[in-house]
């Protein structure tokens, strides 16, 4: 997906998606344990990891490499989710709404040769803008995926994250 329409759509898309899914999980749920966050560790870093990527992806617009050579993934989100600890949920699906509309601002910007500008995901692949803006709008649906396996919920989105993990493997 390199359509400069299609991906303003799908980041409008999965915001109403995320706000609504992570809206409807009951507070019981949130301190429940999956292979490595409870519920509210993925809801928390779902909703916080957009600022970074934002990062990102102006770097590499203005130029740069995107995500330093020397940037620890796992250090990092730890970290986050550290500093995140007493901030509640609905706070949280509030800065996601901030930041996604910060996307939003940023894509306004961007033209269709730029799509194709390449730079470093924190995960350390490399990455064109346009792959980039898709993981940042699929990134939450994919913790929405580990979320609804943890609390055993409906989750209808698989043909989204396929999308996003293919970019990975």
């Amino acid at each position: 997906m390199d359509d400069l329409t299609e991906l303003i759509d799908l980041i409008k898309l999965t915001a109403k998606i995320v706000v609504n899914e992570f809206i409807s999980i009951p507070e019981d749920k949130l301190s429940m344990q999956g292979d490595r966050w409870t519920v509210s560790d993925h809801i928390k870093h779902a909703c916080n990891s957009e600022r970074g990527l934002l990062w990102v992806l102006n770097n590499i617009l203005e130029g740069g490499e995107g995500a330093s050579s020397e940037f620890d993934l796992d250090k990092y989100n730890a970290s986050n989710r550290n500093k995140m600890n007493d901030t509640t949920i609905s706070d949280m699906i509030d800065e996601f709404k901030i930041q996604r509309e910060a996307t939003l601002e940023l894509v306004k910007t961007i033209t269709e040769n730029s799509l194709r500008l390449k730079g470093r995901h924190a995960s350390q692949r490399i990455f064109t803008v346009a792959e980039m803006l898709l993981i940042i709008a699929i990134h939450p649906l994919h913790h929405m995926k580990e979320i609804s396996r943890i609390v055993d919920i409906k989750f209808d989105y698989n043909h989204l994250v396929d999308k996003f993990t293919s970019l990975f493997n």
